[in-house]
């Protein structure tokens, strides 16, 4: 091969969220978050040639492969258990690929990954371009990822001890005496845990100071020991990767490979500041909320742990627009909210496309519910979040959740269809939602709306500690709001008239009318039913801010 022959080597990570989301034990959730970082950070960089453009965490873009014939390998994005290397050997390529390989088998079992190598004409060959080298690359990985057999099932003999959560057979034993497999026990090394949490506490050092930490267990997440509820967030850019496509489509000749290039580096960075930035940002308002005196009753149910407030959030998947967290219940929709504001200001001067915006869904469940379902069910709901607000040709945030009072079974459609559906058609709840006015085919169905509804309610309840209302005959309490509930679920009508005989008027919805008020309904869709469902779920953190 002449030098200006290289080998381009695509990595993927696959089945991270079933890997990550495998048990419902906290501790194994960070640690096989951290495998995962570790395979594409410390671990790749071990595996690497000699000389190459990574020190540390930090990849150099000044070392070049075209401008150092010393040069071996050169990262030119990794991140969200994804990378892409240059090497300048095709055998450089695959040692690198067995070393990890090996790495992974012997210190993170469970973890897999597709490779797709591609030797290539850097002087006649374009990197960009639909048919380019980056796009022909990704397609070889998709091919593997699809035609990959899953992992072997390891025999053992016919008398053997099973591991407590994968059932493949046990190595170990956990803190509390619990069969463990190999898979487990990597997750719960301790050095692994240490470095997780430094890891965050680092990130997250301007917000938590010497005042919060996080938690490592299940049990740290739930504040107030009478709700034994949890939340999954998953969040997703819009369009993302329209914007890659979009840049590739305009490098069509070889002598802009370079180039090609480092705009892949500037794009791929700059969503992963923003995702990091949005997070750190929606902790800062959570810590900032709690100064409210509104939020002394749930303050007050803040664990601790060495003389620190356990803040009950975690982020487990992170790392560029796609985001997941953990954390308590109540906390789960308001946060959602936050962090889609707080990424839309970040990434309002993106390359390829400007300003973006992202969607999520949020599942509240019960703590003993597997975490893996919770989180499916988090991406249904954010997909099917993205298909309405396309569909009501909306350009920006959305949102959409499932309270999970008893089980999780179905698909988010058919769980819609059964417990919130009428036979016609109508539609008991509003979501999903858009972030802000207008809402999704009704200006009403919007989360500003709700949130100033949910604060209405409890602002009329003279139970609730934000209870603010002089004239009596306005209040609502729980008992009414929950036989208005029933009422709802009758249609328009139905509700028109309990509000009649109850003597009820209903709080004014941002973006509807009086007949609104009056029914409860607009149209297929009832604008209170989510409101009420979730007053026991939802704790407002903080108030929207202008963009």
């Amino acid at each position: 091969m002449t030098m200006s022959h290289y080998t381009l080597t695509s990595i993927d990570t696959t089945g991270i969220q079933n890997y990550i989301f495998g048990s419902n034990a906290l501790r194994e959730n960070i640690g096989a978050s951290q495998l995962v970082e570790r395979a594409i950070g410390a671990w790749l960089r071990e595996a690497l040639p000699e000389p190459h453009n990574v020190a540390g965490d930090t990849i150099n873009d000044k070392e070049r492969i075209e401008d150092s014939e010393a040069l071996r390998a050169e990262v030119i994005m990794r991140g969200g258990g994804n990378a892409l290397i240059l090497f300048r050997e095709h055998s450089d390529a695959v040692e690198t690929i067995k070393k990890l390989s090996r790495k992974l088998l012997c210190e993170a079992p469970g973890l897999e990954f597709a490779v797709a190598h591609l030797d290539f004409d850097w002087d006649k060959e374009t990197l960009g371009g639909d048919a380019g080298v980056i796009n022909t690359l990704a397609a070889a990985v998709n091919r593997r990822k699809q035609q990959r057999t899953p992992g072997a099932a390891v025999f053992s003999p016919a008398v053997l001890a099973e591991c407590r959560a994968t059932r493949q057979p046990a190595v170990d034993f956990d803190d509390k005496g619990k069969l463990i497999a190999a898979e487990i026990q990597a997750k719960l090394d301790p050095v692994l845990q240490t470095e997780a949490q430094r890891v965050f506490e680092e990130l997250f050092e301007s917000v938590i100071g010497d005042t919060y930490t996080f938690v490592r267990d299940v049990e740290e997440l739930n504040v107030q020991g009478d709700r034994s509820h949890l939340a999954v967030v998953h969040a997703d850019g819009n369009g993302i990767g329209q914007r890659f496509i979009t840049l590739l489509d305009g490098f069509s000749a070889a002598s802009e490979n370079r180039t090609c290039l480092d705009a892949l580096r500037v794009l791929s960075s700059k969503i992963a500041s923003a995702g990091e930035q949005a997070l750190r940002k929606m902790l800062a308002r959570l810590e900032r909320s709690f100064q409210d005196k509104q939020m002394d009753r749930y303050l007050s149910g803040l664990k601790q742990r060495d003389g620190k407030y356990i803040i009950p959030f975690r982020p487990l998947i992170f790392g560029g627009d796609d985001v997941t967290f953990v954390c308590d219940g109540p906390l789960g929709l308001g946060l959602a909210a936050i962090f889609l504001e707080e990424f839309e200001r970040a990434a309002k001067d993106l390359p390829y496309g400007g300003a973006a915006h992202a969607c999520a869904g949020v599942v509240i469940f019960k703590t003993h519910y597997p975490f893996s379902r919770a989180y499916d069910l988090c991406e249904e709901l954010c997909t099917q979040t993205k298909v309405a607000m396309r569909g009501a040709d909306l350009k920006g945030s959305g949102l959409d959740w499932h309270i999970a009072m008893s089980g999780i079974s179905g698909e988010i459609a058919g769980i819609r269809q059964r417990e919130y559906q009428f036979s016609d058609g109508d539609h008991l709840a509003m979501r999903p939602l858009s972030l802000r006015a207008p809402g999704i085919e009704q200006r009403w169905r919007n989360w500003q709306a709700f949130a100033d509804l949910t604060k209405e309610f409890r602002r009329r309840d003279p139970n609730d500690p934000q209870y603010s209302v002089e004239d009596r005959t306005q209040d609502l309490p729980r008992s009414k709001v929950k036989a208005l509930r029933e009422a709802l679920c009758g249609g328009g009508t139905a509700s028109e008239q309990f509000m009649i005989t109850a003597n009820i008027t209903l709080p004014d919805m941002l973006g509807g009318d009086d007949r609104l008020r009056q029914t409860g309904w607009a149209g297929k869709y009832c604008a209170y039913f989510d409101v009420i469902e979730a007053l026991d779920f939802y704790l407002p953190i903080d108030r929207m801010e202008d963009r």
